[in-house]
C-alpha cells in the first residue's frame, strides 16, 4: 500500500493511485512514486537520446552535474537510468516534493523528451498512450510499444503454462539422452583404458573418474535446457531434471565400466557378439569392476544431487511484482490496447 505521505503527495498533483504506487505528470514529465522500505522513491521517465554514445555522455555528465549542483539534500540520492531518473530518499515529504520538482526542472532544461514522447522509441505518444509499470518504474508508451509489451507478455505466459512446463521436461530429457550418447561415445572411442597420463606416464585422471565429470556436465545441461524452454528456474525443475540427470549419469557410468572391461581384455569388435553378455554383466559380476563401478556411481550421484540443489535453491526464482499496463490517466490494468472509442463501441454492441 502507498504510505500516507506519498498518498498526500499523489493527491496534491492529481496522480492516479494504484495499489502500491501512483503516477501522473509534473511539468512535462511522467512521474511515479512508491515506498521503498522506509524511503520515498520517485521515478521521472524520459527519452534521453537518439544514439547510445551521445546518450551516455549526456546522462553521465550534464544530468549528473546538474543534480550535484542542486542545493536540495534529497537530490543527493539519485540513480540515472537509460529511461529515466530515480530518486530514493528518506527525507520528509516537503523535501521530497521539492527535490522531485527541481529534478523535473533540471531534466527539462537539458531537453530530454517527456510525457509527449514514448519512453521506449522516442516517437510521439499521441492521445492513445499507455503507462507501463515494471520494477518500480512507470514508463510512457505509445500504442505500438504497448502492443509489443502485451505480445511479449503473452509469449512469456505461454512459456509458463502447463504446456510450457511439458516442453521443459521434454527438453531436459533430450539433453540427458544426448549427454548419455555423447559421453558413452567418448568412453568408447576417445578415452584410453588407463585414462589421462602425464609426460612421465603417470595417470593423472583415471578413465572412470571422467564419469563424475560427465555427470556434472549432464546435470548442468539438463537444468539449462529446462530453463531455456520454459523461461523458469527454481524448485519446480528439481524433480524432472534431477531424475533425468541421475539416470543419465548412472547409465553413463555403467557403460563406461563395461567399456573398460571390453578394453582391458582387448576384445575385438568382431567377437563382441559372442561375449556381449559377459561385457554387459562385468560391472556387477566382476568383483574389481563392481567395486569401481559402484564407487564412481556414488560419487556421480552426489555430484548430480549437489548441482541439482544449487540450481533449484540457490538460483530460485525471486518473486517480483508482475509488469502491467494501464491507459494514461487510468488505474485499470489492461489486456489489450484498443482505443477508447473502439472499446465503447464494442460495449454498446
Amino acid at each position: 500500500m502507498l504510505t500516507k505521505p506519498l498518498t498526500a503527495f499523489a493527491n496534491c498533483y492529481n496522480f492516479e493511485i494504484l495499489d502500491d504506487c501512483a503516477y501522473g505528470k509534473i511539468g512535462s514529465y511522467l512521474v511515479s512514486v512508491r515506498s521503498n522500505g522506509y524511503k520515498k522513491e520517485a521515478f521521472i521517465a524520459f527519452f534521453a537520446f537518439e544514439s547510445e554514445d551521445s546518450g551516455e555522455k549526456l546522462l553521465k555528465y550534464k544530468l549528473s552535474d546538474g543534480l550535484k549542483a542542486s542545493s536540495k539534500p534529497a537530490l543527493k540520492d539519485y540513480e540515472i537510468c537509460e529511461d529515466g531518473l530515480k530518486i530514493c530518499t528518506g527525507a520528509d515529504l516537503k523535501e521530497f516534493d521539492e527535490a522531485v520538482v527541481e529534478a523535473c526542472s533540471i531534466v527539462e532544461k537539458l531537453g530530454f523528451k517527456g510525457a509527449d514522447s514514448c519512453t521506449y522509441c522516442g516517437g510521439e505518444a499521441g492521445d492513445d498512450r499507455y503507462v507501463y509499470f515494471d520494477g518500480g518504474k512507470a514508463l510512457l508508451l505509445c500504442r505500438d510499444c504497448a502492443e509489443d509489451f502485451l505480445k511479449q507478455r503473452e509469449e512469456e505466459s505461454a512459456k509458463k503454462s502447463p504446456s510450457g512446463k511439458g516442453r521443459g521436461v521434454v527438453a531436459s530429457l533430450l539433453a540427458s539422452l544426448i549427454s548419455l550418447v555423447v559421453f558413452t561415445a567418448v568412453f568408447a572411442f576417445a578415452l584410453p583404458y588407463a585414462g589421462i597420463k602425464d609426460s612421465e606416464g603417470s595417470v593423472i585422471i583415471g578413465s572412470m573418474r571422467f564419469s563424475i565429470i560427465f555427470a556434472a556436465i549432464t546435470t548442468v545441461l539438463t537444468f539449462l535446457a529446462y530453463r531455456i524452454f520454459t523461461g523458469r528456474k527454481g524448485m519446480e525443475r528439481l524433480l524432472p531434471c534431477g531424475i533425468f540427470s541421475l539416470l543419465s549419469a548412472a547409465l553413463t557410468t555403467y557403460f563406461a565400466s563395461s567399456l573398460q572391461y571390453f578394453k582391458m581384455f582387448s576384445i575385438s569388435f568382431f567377437k563382441l557378439g559372442s561375449v556381449l553378455g559377459t561385457v554387459l554383466a562385468a560391472p556387477f559380476a566382476d568383483p574389481y569392476f563392481k567395486k569401481d563401478f559402484l564407487s564412481n556411481l556414488l560419487y556421480s550421484a552426489i555430484v548430480v544431487i549437489g548441482i541439482a540443489l544449487v540450481y533449484s535453491i540457490v538460483f530460485e526464482d525471486k518473486k517480483k511484482p508482475e509488469a502491467f499496463l494501464v491507459r494514461f490517466g487510468s488505474a485499470e490494468k489492461l489486456t489489450s490496447v484498443e482505443p477508447p472509442e473502439e472499446t465503447e463501441a464494442a460495449e454498446e454492441q
